[in-house]
């Protein structure tokens, strides 16, 4: 498992469309009905401190705070319009992108309620902490809760606890324990979130879960080709919502780099102006990684366990390339140099928009995918190798 993979479970969060103040005000219950607005009353019980004001996060994904409402004698309302129903948060603190992260990548927050929004009238009820929250009015958030089941369970019962006995201790037993049930968590998620989106195809809910499960580490071979076929059943008021866009564009990428799939050929310049062909390398298992000069990540995860993986099987048929996302030709030159790193080097001076990189999704600076391992029948076999799984990797295939 990558360092990335290391992580906990990636969680994409929906985009929400919509448009609110928590000042406005509705003619009748008619309105609520025959429109597109909501009415979302809450109250908070027994929270360790009651706070003056909560914030309703609309777009989760970037942490834009659409909505703030006054809260008295432990209640609170918003009001607003809402095109599609989709997950949104609801806390005491204005969240930043960290907040957001932590709140999405461990499933849970005891600061942050999690609703699935719909139109209507609904109601939210949260006790002793934020997440404690009982919603009404939203048959949407009823199916969510549904699909989430199995998280939420392995997160508090196994996954929180080994957490805090290695926050505790420090002691390697307990990361070790923590990876472990990281791995046992995400496959049993996969196999709730799979069951849900199979049985509702035309539900909100199975377009956030394709967002969480493509983003959920490096998925099993076909998998991704699985979660297209997935949303191919959508319905088009579903694909065209914000969820839906969302998913289209996460899947457009994966697809590219998926495990099974077959690579295919590329030339390119390196660095000494000599066209070099992903074919040039038949037969041989070939590690493609995506770099840039300030890439601090690649030279401590990467590059030592890949120099040595090189040095004992270069002669046993693994060849390395690297593809530089740097605009900088001088800084890279005298980067490649200054750090001795071995194999082919790769770039067409266009940093993140470099033509190759593209071929396998890469199309940012803040780019997900660190490398892909081509097997000689030019599949993938992995990718996002860092650290001890690297070498574990190298040590399966060549010894």
């Amino acid at each position: 498992m990558s360092s990335m993979q290391n992580k906990s479970l990636l969680c994409c969060l929906l985009f929400l469309a919509v448009s609110a103040t928590a000042q406005n005000k509705l003619e009748g219950p008619q309105l609520i009905q025959s429109s597109n607005t909501f009415v979302l009353e809450g109250t908070l019980k027994g929270l360790p401190i009651m706070p003056e004001k909560v914030y309703l996060i609309y777009d989760s994904i970037n942490a834009r705070p659409a909505d703030s409402a006054i809260v008295k004698n432990g209640r609170y309302t918003f009001k607003g319009k809402i095109n599609d129903a989709a997950l949104a948060y609801i806390s005491p603190k204005l969240l930043n992108n960290r907040d957001i992260k932590d709140a999405g990548l461990l499933g849970t927050s005891e600061h942050v309620a999690k609703i699935f929004l719909d139109k209507g009238k609904l109601t939210a009820s949260s006790d002793k902490t934020m997440d404690n929250v009982t919603v009404t009015g939203s048959a949407v958030h009823k199916d969510y809760l549904v699909a989430v089941k199995h998280d939420n369970l392995m997160w508090k019962d196994t996954v929180l606890g080994i957490a805090k006995l290695y926050t505790e201790s420090k002691n390697k037993a307990y990361f070790d324990m923590l990876m472990l049930s990281g791995k046992q968590m995400e496959s049993g998620v996969r196999g709730a979130h799979w069951d849900f989106m199979k049985k509702h195809p035309g539900s909100p809910v199975t377009a956030y879960l394709l967002c969480k499960n493509l983003k959920m580490g490096t998925n099993p071979a076909g998998y991704v080709d699985s979660l297209a076929t997935i949303y191919d059943r959508l319905p088009e008021h579903i694909k065209a919502s914000p969820a839906g866009i969302t998913a289209a564009g996460i899947l457009e990428k994966e697809l590219k780099s998926a495990l099974g799939h077959k690579v295919p050929d590329f030339t390119q310049n390196d660095n000494n102006g000599h066209p070099v062909s992903l074919s040039s390398f038949k037969g041989k298992y070939v590690m493609i990684a995506f770099w840039k000069t300030s890439d601090q990540g690649f030279y401590s995860g990467y590059l030592p366990y890949v120099k040595k993986a090189y040095s004992d099987y270069k002669d046993k048929g693994l060849a390395l390339i690297t593809i530089s996302l740097d605009e900088n030709k001088d800084a890279w030159l005298q980067t490649l140099e200054q750090a001795g790193i071995p194999g082919a080097h790769l770039s067409d001076g266009k940093g993140p928009a470099n033509e190759v990189a593209q071929l396998f999704g890469v199309t940012a600076s803040a780019y997900p995918l660190q490398n892909v391992l081509i097997a000689p029948n030019g599949r993938i076999v992995a990718k996002n190798l860092n650290g001890t799984a690297l070498s574990d990797m190298m040590t399966s295939i060549f010894n």
